[in-house]
């Protein structure tokens, strides 16, 4: 049984269910855009003498129900949560300066589907944004360092479960990152470049020094 939706309706009601001894099973076909699908189907029951029993494992988190004993009415609200997101952001380590131009690759890691996402840190607050992530197991790295900089070699693994919970690791000892605290509503954390050094050296007979960038000798 099922009923049809635009995406102007937040409200379904199924009338004259009959008594049965099996469950009538209620999911979720298509879920709005940018919000995790309802995990797992809710199931009720409509007793001979037309009574309603819930025989899902309540979650509050997912749905709440009400029922009117007096009416014969079983209200049920679902919540859809948001898809998981967050903000990384590029700083110096060099009086913590935002840094611009630093390239970040979000990959998916087998079993769960979809390409790598591809963000560029903006020149004006540091900042990449990645949203709108289905549940699963992601990678995240950088592929490119600011100009001037050196690219930092840490990996971090993001999770999102089912619920739309979001967690990030660093690894490989897959120490929790914390949020920093924002105004913007998601998970917010910094990564530090260090600055490529520069030395001095002397040209062979002359009074004249060169610069000389670290980098370039690796």
């Amino acid at each position: 049984m099922t009923t049809p939706a635009t995406k102007d309706v937040s409200e379904f009601v199924f009338y004259n269910l009959k008594p049965s001894t099996a469950d009538y099973v209620l999911t979720e076909e298509e879920t709005p855009d940018g919000y995790v699908p309802l995990p797992s189907a809710i199931t009720f029951k409509v007793n001979a003498d037309g009574s309603i029993l819930c025989t899902s494992a309540p979650d509050p988190a997912v749905y709440k129900t009400e029922l009117k004993e007096d009416e014969r009415v079983f209200e049920m609200t679902v919540i859809n949560k948001k898809m998981a997101g967050f903000r990384v952001r590029k700083v110096s380590d060099h009086g913590n300066k935002v840094l611009g131009g630093a390239i970040f690759v979000l990959t998916p890691i087998a079993p769960t589907a979809g390409s790598e996402i591809v963000k560029v840190t903006s020149y004006g607050s540091g900042s990449a944004y990645f949203e709108n992530l289905a549940p699963g197991q992601y990678r995240l790295s950088e592929r490119q360092a600011p100009t001037g900089y050196y690219k930092s070699h840490v990996t971090y693994l993001v999770e999102v479960d089912a619920s739309g919970n979001l967690s990030i690791k660093e690894e490989p000892y897959l120490t929790p990152v914390n949020s920093e605290i924002s105004s913007i509503p998601m998970l917010n954390f910094s990564i530090v470049n260090e600055k490529e050094r520069k030395s001095a050296l002397p040209f062979t007979g002359g009074g004249e020094e060169r610069s000389l960038d670290t980098a370039d000798c690796s």
